[in-house]
């Protein structure tokens, strides 16, 4: 197969140029490469295992020569290579998922910490840079040191933490008329209790609920 890609790989380098060539065949390497770290079964890794280049793969021409995968097991290995496409995204969405949550829960733990030590409140809230209102936290949040008390980021209040917008596919949202935090000196945080649901691509099934006490403490639940 390494022969047979020379001619027409040599002549779509001449036309695109080498380097967008090399460069592709690096990321379908990577990609096949993250389906075999990733597979959860003998197939799916043997699907990534034959999806590689073999140019790539293959360490030399000795090699290279040796690659006798018959058409057969190029079809099945495309088969099982499209089988494990859904694999590989539910993968990327559980990481982007515990990404989220640990945003999150960095983020109040943050909150929490310099409350109690600066002895001012801390205002979290969704928004990149001020305070946006409603429950959908999916576009980013901020925490900063509310001085003055009007629970707005005004010139001069120390930013705790900034976080932008959640990558597409992921959503974070709390409690419907809890559109902000406010953790006091004393650790705990006025109101009721806020519950953020955090989903992502794999569906409801997979969603999570993380709720915080006014007490300031928080826990997961399915």
């Amino acid at each position: 197969s390494a022969a047979v890609s020379l001619v027409p790989f040599g002549k779509l380098a001449d036309i695109l140029g080498r380097k967008r060539v090399f460069v592709g065949g690096l990321l379908v390497y990577t990609v096949t490469s993250l389906l075999c770290a990733l597979a959860p079964s003998f197939p799916f890794l043997l699907a990534g295992r034959e999806a590689n280049p073999p140019q790539i793969t293959h360490g030399g021409a000795a090699h290279r020569a040796s690659d006798r995968r018959t058409p057969a097991d190029q079809a099945l290995a495309g088969v099982l290579f499209v089988i494990a496409i859904p694999v590989l995204k539910n993968a990327v969405a559980r990481v982007q998922a515990v990404s989220a949550r640990s945003a999150i829960t960095t983020t109040l733990f943050d909150a929490q910490r310099h409350a109690t030590i600066l002895g001012h409140e801390v205002v979290i809230c969704p928004g990149e840079s001020q305070c946006a209102g409603g429950a959908d936290w999916s576009h980013g949040w901020v925490a900063f040191i509310d001085r003055d008390g009007n629970r707005l980021h005004g010139p001069g209040e120390q930013i705790v933490r900034q976080e932008p917008k959640l990558p597409a596919g992921v959503r974070l949202r709390g409690t419907i008329g809890r559109p902000r935090i406010v953790y006091q000196p004393n650790g705990g945080n006025a109101g009721a209790n806020i519950t953020f649901t955090l989903c992502d691509r794999r569906g409801p099934k997979d969603a999570l609920a993380l709720i915080l006490s006014n007490g300031g403490r928080l826990r997961s639940a399915r």
